[in-house]
């Protein structure tokens, strides 16, 4: 009986981990998307594109260290709160893919002018970036280098056990493993990087 026990255990355990590890469904035929718009809601840990107005994908998303809280400086683990737009997109190895966001946007350069934490110079050019839809400076004291991401293939498998675990114990809420961006898997991304063209706005919710 004892056997019978720890067999069945193992069993349901091996299941668990097949049904968490398992590869999401592909998005084989993406097709177009026209006016795109992605959310993100950081309490509920999802992403959503919308073409013109419409639910066209939702993803499970996992943010910074210390998710709560809009980011105001390098280095504080935070994911930006606002609206920004995609500025740039590119594949990486560390990543898979990355959607480059324009954070720091001009009001967070304006906040950080007013509290001495930036120069004039600098706060010019991150509203010169923003007017021409460029990537910002990514390298003064609000931080940078945010965005959408995906995961190394050989982590992605752990991606996905950890994001369905925080949804379903909502740990995402105070505790998430990037450095301040948002990680999607690897299948959700590649449909972002496909679908989002740079310029493409991004609203983050608390």
């Amino acid at each position: 009986m004892r056997r019978l026990v720890i067999t069945g255990t193992c069993l349901l355990l091996l299941a668990t981990f097949v049904f968490f590890a398992s590869e999401p469904a592909s998005h084989a035929r993406l097709g177009r998307c026209r006016k795109p718009r992605i959310v993100v809601v950081k309490h509920s840990g999802k992403i959503e594109l919308r073409c013109a107005g419409r639910l066209r994908l939702r993803a499970y998303a996992s943010f910074g260290a210390a998710p709560a809280g809009h980011k105001t400086r390098s280095g504080d683990e935070r994911t930006p709160e606002g609206d920004y737009y995609v500025c740039e997109k590119h594949r990486s190895a560390k990543h898979h893919k990355f959607l480059g966001l324009s954070y720091p946007a001009p009001a967070d350069a304006q906040r950080a002018r007013r509290a001495g934490r930036i120069t004039g110079a600098q706060q010019r050019a991150i509203a010169r970036a923003w007017a021409r839809r460029r990537c910002p400076p990514w390298n003064t004291k609000l931080g940078g280098a945010i965005g959408i991401h995906g995961i190394a293939p050989k982590l992605a498998w752990a991606s996905r056990v950890w994001q369905r675990l925080s949804q379903a114990t909502q740990f995402h809420r105070i505790y998430g493993f990037t450095d301040g961006c948002i990680a999607v898997d690897n299948v959700h991304v590649d449909a972002l990087f496909k679908l989002a063209p740079v310029g493409t706005p991004v609203h983050i919710a608390p």
